[in-house]
């Protein structure tokens, strides 16, 4: 009986050492949790995982474990990605929240290498981001409360940079208007100014017209300037009998500086006055002015002209003023 004992017992243990002896080495389900860790982001941890299916595609020498594998990744930090910017602030797109879990299925490879396992991955990454840290301090994230805000005070400030433009705008109209208004009253001024000068001067000349009677220098009235005097011929008949002295012209300086009438007030000789007379009437002068509301204006002035005759030089003598006062003599 105590050998039949012995032989149940030896031909169960035999197998069971025998199993044991020929396992092959395979990685733990710890082994292969701590691997897929390392090559997780820093804010994400595995919070389960599950060895579906495993096999060794490899031999008892090299042993290669491919694994099926399902883990359940959670989020320790949240992360986000940029999702535009005004210029200002930098809004971002959460990508993950804090606590928030995956379901990601990998594949694994267990390799042998100096009696520790190389363990690489293949499967679904984990959607990452940046912390909100990582983007400066000007951030704003999409969806929350301060978004809310932000883009309120933006849309208030937009409608107050709207409401100043308007405002400057106007001013701008007002001032435009006003300045405008101030050019047609100027403008108006001055027409008007120039309509009274017209008028004044016409008057002056009508009067000229009716009586035939200019204005002398006096009584406001200014002197017209010689700007070009005429040298008058010596007639040969006078040359020879020798006939000298002066002949006085008074002569109508009219408006434009031209001589109008020209009469002889004090003569030498027929000859000698026709000659001072065509010389008269060539002269040019800055006509006379008479005062008016808004300056003087030309009107036509008496003015004399004085013409000595001598037999070796011609000296021309200028008589201004009712009595002829202010004398200008030149030599040519």
């Amino acid at each position: 009986m105590r050998a039949s004992i012995l032989a149940v017992v030896v031909s169960v243990v035999t197998p069971l050492l025998l199993t044991s002896c020929s396992t092959e080495p395979q990685p733990s389900k710890s082994e292969i949790e701590q691997a897929l860790a390392a090559q997780l982001p820093a804010f994400a941890r595995v919070s389960r995982l599950s060895v579906e299916a495993t096999e060794n595609m490899g031999t008892k020498v090299e042993p290669a474990w491919h694994s099926r594998l399902r883990a359940t990744v959670t989020v320790t930090s949240a992360t986000f990605t940029p999702d535009g910017t005004d210029g200002r602030v930098v809004f971002l797109r959460v990508v993950k929240r804090d606590g928030e879990t995956t379901e990601l299925f990998w594949k694994s490879v267990s390799t042998l290498y100096e009696g520790k396992w190389r363990i690489t991955f293949e499967g679904q990454p984990v959607e990452s981001g940046l912390p909100e840290s990582a983007f400066g301090q000007n951030v704003i994230i999409r969806g929350s409360k301060a978004e809310a805000v932000y883009l309120a005070e933006q849309a208030e400030q937009q409608r107050l940079a709207i409401l100043v433009a308007q405002g400057e705008a106007e001013e701008q109209r007002q001032a435009e208007e006003r300045e405008r208004a101030r050019a047609d009253e100027i403008a108006a001024q001055k027409a008007h100014e120039i309509a009274i000068q017209a008028e004044c001067a016409r008057a002056a000349v009508q009067d000229y017209g009716a009586s035939g009677k200019a204005a002398r220098v006096g009584n406001d009235i200014e002197s017209p300037r010689v700007l070009r005097t005429v040298r008058p011929g010596y007639p040969p008949l006078a040359r020879r009998a020798n006939v000298e002295g002066n002949v006085q012209v008074e002569v109508v300086v009219l408006p434009d500086g031209t001589v109008g009438e020209a009469t002889v007030i004090k003569s030498l000789s027929r000859e000698l006055d026709a000659s001072a007379v065509r010389a008269a009437k060539q002269y040019r002068f800055e006509p006379g002015t008479k005062p008016c509301p808004y300056g003087p204006v030309p009107v036509p002035v008496v003015f004399t002209i004085e013409l000595t005759f001598r037999n070796e030089v011609f000296v021309p003598t200028l008589r201004t003023g009712p009595q002829g006062e202010g004398i200008i003599r030149r030599i040519p």
